[in-house]
């Protein structure tokens, strides 16, 4: 299914006045296909717009190129490049007080560093895209909007998530942005899994009915994504999809599509949350008696380092394994070593309330971003 916003696209490019103008436009159409996964149509863009424009002779040219750059790194391998790259882009519209050029770089550099758990960053970032938003510059609302959704949902500030989410709604349906709508899907249903992790790490109990509906938007969220044709968010659906297995103590089922989801590359090696599904892997054998395999992949774990997860991934992790080992004896301890699960408990609630008081100030949507 062809998104509207690429029929506009391919129909603006072919009317196109001058170079910069079409070259402009790609490099638009570059990002929507970089983030559905048509990862080599994206790059054949961008390898034409380098050769063409690599002498930096049109600024919006140059930041366009790089914001294509950046979103194609981070769409493809989550690598650690695409912040800086999409950085250089900002810094470049702030000296040239291009306001359009400005807000559309903050706006994805927020995205990037919110995923990096640089939640003070991504806030700053925000704000600076809202401050310099233009008319219709719709991307901006859709990423502005699906960071506060996301964030006001992670500290479960549903309301204020609901209204962030429905203005990056309406801007993805003005822009023709089916991805956007699909990242929207996406995120609420993987934040409510998530979310029910850390209530079990954090030893609070969840209801039957709370796993439902999780599982019930996991399962819309995925068959959205098969329909619009959305493949750059395998690997998150699938770690979504098995965290609630996890959750329903259904090992089998987990350790299977575990096994597979982590194969090769499918989970870059970049993305810290692989060492939580490698814990996940280690609950699974352990409760299936599989004492050999749960050793392997806690050994891997160990020797991949767990002291610099962001607080969200140490919790669950350490609450993972901390079951694991309670679970099969033989296990080594050593991975829990110098963690105890009480002081990061807490850790965490400080983080949680920190963000939240950091949000306070974004609950509602500002004036300039109503549409």
């Amino acid at each position: 299914m062809t998104a509207p916003c690429i029929s506009r696209l391919d129909s603006l490019i072919s009317q196109a006045k001058t170079d910069v103008e079409r070259a402009r436009l790609l490099a638009e159409k570059g990002c929507y296909l970089a983030r559905i996964g048509e990862v080599l149509e994206a790059k054949s863009i961008r390898q034409m717009l380098r050769e063409k424009f690599g002498d930096g002779r049109d600024l919006g040219v140059s930041v366009r190129i790089m914001v294509l750059e950046g979103v194609l790194s981070y769409y493809q391998n989550l690598g650690p490049e695409a912040g800086d790259r999409i950085m250089r882009a900002k810094v470049l519209s702030v000296a040239s007080g291009d306001r359009e050029l400005i807000s559309l770089t903050a706006a994805w550099l927020s995205h990037i560093q919110y995923f990096n758990d640089k939640y003070d960053a991504a806030i700053d970032s925000a704000r600076l895209a809202i401050d310099n938003i233009c008319n219709e510059q719709w991307q901006t609302h859709i990423r502005v909007g699906l960071l506060f959704g996301d964030m006001h949902l992670l500290v479960e500030n549903h309301e204020a998530s609901k209204r962030w989410y429905e203005l990056a709604r309406n801007a993805a349906v003005r822009y023709g942005d089916q991805a956007a709508i699909g990242a929207i899907t996406y995120n609420r249903a993987s934040l409510r899994v998530f979310n029910l992790r850390v209530s079990l790490a954090l030893g609070y109990p969840i209801s039957d009915s709370d796993i439902s509906f999780a599982d019930a938007e996991n399962r819309s969220s995925t068959n959205y994504q098969l329909v619009a044709g959305v493949t750059s968010l395998e690997h998150l659906l699938s770690s979504s999809r098995i965290s609630v297995q996890v959750i329903r103590r259904q090992y089998v089922e987990a350790r299977d599509a575990l096994i597979e989801v982590l194969k090769g590359d499918n989970v870059p090696i970049s993305y810290s949350y692989r060492r939580v599904l490698i814990s996940d892997l280690v609950l699974c054998n352990a409760a299936l008696g599989s004492s050999s395999a749960a050793a392997d992949q806690l050994n891997i774990l160990v020797s991949m380092g767990i002291h610099d997860l962001p607080i969200e991934d140490s919790l669950i992790l350490q609450s993972t394994i901390g079951l694991a080992v309670s679970l099969d004896s033989s296990l080594s301890t050593e991975v829990l070593s110098g963690c105890d699960l009480a002081s990061i408990r807490i850790r965490f609630l400080q983080h949680r309330t920190d963000l939240a008081a950091a949000l306070a100030s974004h609950l509602n949507i500002p004036e300039e971003m109503k549409v």
